[in-house]
C-alpha cells in the first residue's frame, strides 16, 4: 500500500514533470545565448560608433580589431578600409596644397626679388633695368601657365570641364599627332617611330584639343625622361584576337625605367619619384593625362618593362591608351 503512491509519483515525473523540463533547459539555454549575442553587437556597435567619433575629429591613426569571419567581422574589415582610403586621400591633398604652394612660390619669389632690386637702386643703368624687367615678365608667364593648368586640372578633377564632344577620324588624328610631335622629338636628338594600324574609316567620338593635350603631355614625358639616342616610339592598333573591341594606343621610350612604388603613385597630382624624374613644374602633366582620358571613359596604365634597350641600363617604359569600341 506505501508503494503505490510512489509509483505513482514516478509515473506523474515522466509524464508531467521531465517534458516540461527540456523545453525549460532549452528556453534558458537560448536566453543565455541571445544575451551573449546582443551583448557581442552591442559591444561591436559601440566600437563602430567610437571609430566614427574618431574619424569625425580627424583621428585616422587605428584600426578596429576584427574576429571571425560573421557580417559585423565583415562590416569592420570594410570599415578600415574606408578609414584607410580616407587618410591616403587626405595625404593627396596635403601633397597637392604643398605641391601648388612650392611650385606658385618659386616664381613669385624671383619676381619679388627682382622688384625690390630696381626699388632699391641696383638697376642703375638701362640694361640693366632692361635684364631685369625682362626676367620678372619671363617669370611673370610662367606663374600665369601654371595657374592656368592648375585651374584645368581643378576642374577636371572636379568633372566642371564641359567636353566639346565630335566624332573623329581615328588615322588621321593619330597622323596629325606624329606630324606634329615627330619632328620635334628629331631636333632634340631623339629618333621618332610611329607604327599606326587603325581601319581607314575608325571614328570616335572625342574632345579632339583635349585630348591632343594628353598625348602632347605623354610624348613630351616620353622625350623628357629618354636616354640620348632612344626611340620615341608610338603605336596604335586593335588586337583582333585579345581585345577586338578595343583601341590600344602605346607611347614608349627608353630611360631609367620606374620602380614599383613610382608606378603605384605616377599619377598622382604632384608625385615626382625618383631624382631622375624630377624637375622644376607643378609635375600635373601625367595627372591631368588621366583625368583627360577617364573623363572620356577610356583608361591609361604604364609599365616598365625588362628587356633590353639600345644602350646598357635602358628600359622600355610604355604609356597605353585603351579605349573601348561600340559593338
Amino acid at each position: 500500500l506505501v508503494q503505490v503512491p510512489r509509483i505513482e509519483n514516478s509515473f506523474v515525473e515522466q509524464r508531467y514533470i521531465l517534458p516540461l523540463g527540456l523545453p525549460l533547459l532549452l528556453l534558458i539555454f537560448s536566453s543565455a545565448m541571445s544575451i551573449y549575442i546582443v551583448r557581442n553587437i552591442r559591444s561591436s556597435i559601440a566600437s563602430l560608433e567610437h571609430a566614427t567619433r574618431k574619424i569625425a575629429d580627424g583621428d585616422l591613426d587605428f584600426s578596429l580589431e576584427v574576429r571571425g569571419n560573421d557580417e559585423i567581422a565583415s562590416l569592420k574589415r570594410s570599415f578600415n578600409t574606408m578609414r584607410q582610403k580616407v587618410k591616403d586621400e587626405y595625404a593627396r591633398r596635403a601633397r597637392f596644397i604643398m605641391g601648388v604652394s612650392h611650385d606658385l612660390k618659386t616664381p613669385l619669389a624671383l619676381i619679388e626679388g627682382y622688384a625690390d632690386a630696381i626699388q632699391d637702386g641696383y638697376a642703375d643703368q638701362p640694361e640693366k633695368m632692361e635684364r631685369y624687367l625682362s626676367i620678372i615678365k619671363e617669370k611673370s608667364k610662367i606663374l600665369e601657365q601654371r595657374i592656368g593648368r592648375l585651374i584645368d586640372f581643378v576642374k577636371l578633377e572636379t568633372e566642371d570641364w564641359k567636353l566639346t564632344n565630335q566624332d573623329v577620324n581615328m588615322l588621321s588624328f593619330l597622323h596629325e599627332l606624329t606630324d606634329r610631335y615627330s619632328e620635334d622629338a628629331e631636333i632634340l636628338g631623339y629618333p621618332f617611330k610611329a607604327n599606326i594600324e587603325v581601319p581607314a574609316n575608325l571614328s570616335i567620338s572625342m574632345d579632339k584639343e583635349l585630348v591632343l593635350r594628353a598625348f602632347e603631355n605623354l610624348i613630351n614625358n616620353a622625350i623628357r625622361y629618354s636616354i640620348k639616342e632612344g626611340t620615341i616610339e608610338l603605336r596604335a592598333g586593335i588586337d583582333s584576337k585579345a581585345h577586338p573591341n578595343r583601341l590600344d594606343i602605346d607611347i614608349s621610350n627608353y630611360g631609367a625605367g620606374i620602380t614599383e612604388e613610382e608606378l603605384s603613385y605616377i599619377f598622382d597630382p604632384f608625385y615626382r619619384g625618383s631624382n631622375s624624374r624630377r624637375e622644376e613644374g607643378l609635375g600635373l602633366g601625367l595627372s591631368t593625362v588621366k583625368s583627360i582620358i577617364q573623363s572620356h571613359g577610356w583608361s591609361i596604365n604604364v609599365k616598365s618593362l625588362e628587356e633590353s634597350g639600345p644602350l646598357v641600363g635602358a628600359v622600355k617604359i610604355v604609356f597605353t591608351v585603351s579605349i573601348p569600341l561600340e559593338v
